[in-house]
């Protein structure tokens, strides 16, 4: 699960995190903000009842997880921290999760995007989450200004060029309000969970909820981890990068005028999706990175 709880010592978020991890059975928990110093990390470990802790050196983020994972920092800053993961239902013990706590101007997110891009595992699976600062379309924000896309541009870059596709979420869209009302009130989109395609390759798949704020103005998101232990196909997923890129279109047009046997109209359609999709995946193998 990840929070950011604006406050770990208060005794209403202490309260509601003791009963989400109850309810949950939360096994590891990533939080920030906690306006504490480091050193009292540990106390708060031990009333969480978590085996172990792990945090970045300015100590923004606490990362607790329980004796049955096993966990090493393998890149920080002061706005994110990166842990290696292993646990026993992981296939081959090669997760990297990194959680982000980002600052609010851009010049401090755009050193954060390449703190984090170099943790990047490659084709080994990763996890990216936390408090981002900043959405990517305008639907992700209601109240204030209208939203312009300059202040998602270098935010949506980073997602291209780390290859990470959203999970999606359960629940309320907004995860984040300014604890106003009417319309002085704003609520966005702030905190979410991508993945990169190694944790489909892996046969990792997560579900993300976001719960009641209360009493942070952010909502804990718990983080629902599975693994799929059969050999079934990977799904194919369409990346919207592709449709940036000037020569997708021709990828696309060189595919499909392919002429196929003659067959019926409807076997001739999935014969041509197959066949796209091959050519899809080898132009961005090729091309933009090997992501599948």
């Amino acid at each position: 699960m990840f929070w950011n709880v604006r406050g770990v010592s208060k005794a209403p978020t202490v309260r509601r995190l003791k009963k989400l991890i109850q309810i949950h059975k939360i096994q590891f928990l990533a939080i920030c903000e906690s306006c504490l110093e480091v050193g009292r990390a540990e106390r708060y470990r031990c009333r969480l009842k978590f085996h172990s802790l792990l945090h970045n050196s300015m100590g923004t983020i606490w990362f607790f997880f329980q004796e049955n994972f096993s966990g090493s920092i393998i890149g920080e800053s002061p706005q994110h921290v990166s842990i290696r993961l292993s646990h026993d239902h992981i296939p081959g013990s090669r997760v990297v999760v990194s959680f982000v706590h980002a600052r609010c101007t851009a010049d401090e997110r755009i050193e954060l995007w390449a703190d984090v891009l170099r943790d990047n595992p490659g084709p080994d699976a990763w996890l990216v989450g936390g408090d981002f600062t900043v959405i990517l379309e305008a639907d992700e924000k209601r109240g204030e200004w209208p939203f312009t896309s300059a202040e998602a541009m270098d935010f949506g870059h980073f997602i291209g060029e780390a290859n990470l596709t959203d999970v999606g979420f359960v629940g309320a869209q907004f995860t984040w309000c300014n604890n106003r009302h009417g319309e002085a009130q704003i609520l966005k989109w702030l905190d979410r969970v991508s993945v990169n395609e190694g944790c489909y390759d892996a046969g990792i798949s997560l579900s993300v909820s976001h719960l009641a704020r209360e009493p942070s103005d952010h909502a804990p998101l718990p983080i629902s981890v599975s693994t799929r232990v059969d050999n079934k196909p990977r799904p194919f997923r369409f990346l919207n990068v592709w449709a940036e890129r000037d020569d997708f279109l021709n990828v696309v047009r060189k595919s499909w005028g392919q002429l196929c046997l003659e067959s019926s109209p409807m076997h001739t359609l999935c014969l041509k999706l197959k066949r796209l999709k091959g050519a899809n995946r080898a132009w961005n193998k090729e091309v933009v990175g090997d992501i599948f």
